[in-house]
């Protein structure tokens, strides 16, 4: 269940209906407790009164649920990564530990950060040895991204605050748990597939530690999204791919304590 489709199409829906049927019954109370008090018949009086309580359980509901609506209408469109999300079930099979995670996408304004990597100068040759995540069918539901879906900045950092990245750079300390990755992507399609690959240098030879296919779940077409993984000291690699063609490998490395 994709809660960000339900929060930003239906939450508004729902919000106004409530609300309105909220104003309704607030309406119909009035004109039932005037009723009550104006009425010369005691058979009205206690009609009236059993419609008025009648009502205002009903007013307490429609309250409750214009709440709901519009706390998930709020969390889907300023903070979507509180909303729940499917959690990826491959786990990385070359290594013993540690055991790779993947937190919730962010979605941020285009506005481009500060930092960027060293561009590349020529283009990135097709890789020949490609991710399990590559190995495997896209969901049915995914789509073919056009010619011009690209990988515009990708960014390493130790932290993140506010979807932006904290200690950017390409060598982290020894004490780094996790890296985090930024990407910058422009000419999305929603349900376009991408991928990232981690790789971690093991007898002199890199090979896989972690990848996962998402599709890109996001009314726009451009748009800031992170990713981060644990690590420990070693040398390593990251790569990006949308559908299958390859947009940036960038080498990192956790330095070691001793």
């Amino acid at each position: 269940m994709d809660w960000q489709i339900i929060g930003s199409r239906l939450a508004p829906i729902l919000t106004l209906l409530f609300g309105a049927s909220m104003l309704g019954s607030l309406g119909s109370l009035y004109q039932v407790r005037r009723t009550a008090k104006s009425t010369h018949f005691g058979f009205v009086r206690e009609q009236s009164e059993i419609r008025a309580k009648r009502l205002l359980i009903l007013l307490v509901l429609l309250l409750v649920l214009t709440i709901a609506s519009g706390a998930l209408w709020g969390v889907s469109a300023q903070r979507p990564e509180l909303l729940p999300t499917p959690v990826p079930t491959q786990t990385p099979t070359l290594l013993p530990s540690p055991t790779p995670r993947t937190p919730t996408a962010t979605l941020t304004p285009t506005a481009t950060p500060t930092i960027t990597p060293t561009p590349t100068e020529t283009p990135i040759p097709v890789d020949a040895n490609l991710p399990s995540a590559l190995l495997t069918p896209f969901p049915a539901r995914a789509v073919t991204p056009g010619d011009d879906a690209a990988l515009i900045e990708l960014i390493l950092a130790a932290g993140e605050q506010g979807g932006r990245p904290v200690n950017p750079g390409v060598t982290f300390a020894a004490q780094t748990e996790q890296v985090y990755a930024f990407f910058t992507f422009d000419g999305m399609a929603r349900n376009a597939p991408w991928v990232h690959a981690w790789y971690i240098e093991t007898d002199g030879q890199m090979v896989e530690y972690w990848s996962s296919a998402e599709l890109w779940n996001y009314g726009g077409a451009r748009g800031l999204v992170w990713r981060y993984i644990n690590v420990r000291p070693g040398k390593y690699e990251l790569h990006i791919y949308i559908d299958h063609r390859l947009q940036q490998k960038i080498p990192f490395t956790v330095q070691n304590g001793e």
